[in-house]
């Protein structure tokens, strides 16, 4: 059996990482355009939709947009917490952050069911709430997949590199120009 740290960081740690994990992904178009385009745009579309219609015909029940919630982010988050959880070897407290996220969106899912329909702002509300936090899970889940990054190009490797002053490699040894 390993050692256990007597002055244990964990904490410190779990929230470093976070941190890196949410902003670092940014720096890059192509994934925060594909977060945009496909992950809130396209994959909870129904609940968009849902939306619409409630928002349109206003003598209509909150009923959709509950439905919509209550399949979307379940679905959604399962996969993405389930993703951090077997693609993370070596962070054990990320795996466990992503459990209990999942735990308490499992929690405000209920909530959001069981919510009579004259509190039409708690469901919209409850429901928002974990729309961005199961979103944000996938940000923090994917913002290593470099998939999604920007490569970054050395343009100046085709003349040596960017010290013009520096020697080029190599030699003219046994060239005949005959």
């Amino acid at each position: 059996m390993t050692e256990v740290d007597i002055e244990p960081r964990h904490w410190q740690t779990l929230g470093t990482e976070l941190k890196k994990r949410t902003f670092m992904p940014a720096r890059h178009p192509s994934f925060v355009i594909f977060f945009f385009v496909a992950i809130a745009g396209i994959g909870p579309l129904g609940i968009w939709t849902e939306l619409t219609t409630f928002t349109l015909e206003t003598s209509k029940g909150i009923g959709g947009v509950r439905s919509a919630f209550v399949s979307f982010v379940p679905a959604f988050l399962a996969a993405t917490c389930m993703q951090l959880v077997w693609a993370e070897d070596y962070r054990r407290s990320l795996r466990a952050f992503s459990i209990f996220v999942f735990f308490l969106c499992a929690i405000g899912i209920r909530l959001c069911y069981v919510i009579p329909d004259g509190y039409k702002k708690s469901v919209l509300s409850i429901g928002f709430c974990l729309v961005i936090l199961s979103m944000w899970m996938w940000w923090i889940a994917n913002a290593y997949q470099k998939e999604f990054m920007d490569e970054i190009r050395d343009f100046d490797n085709p003349i040596g590199g960017s010290n013009l002053d520096a020697p080029l490699a190599g030699s003219l040894n046994g060239f005949n120009a005959d």
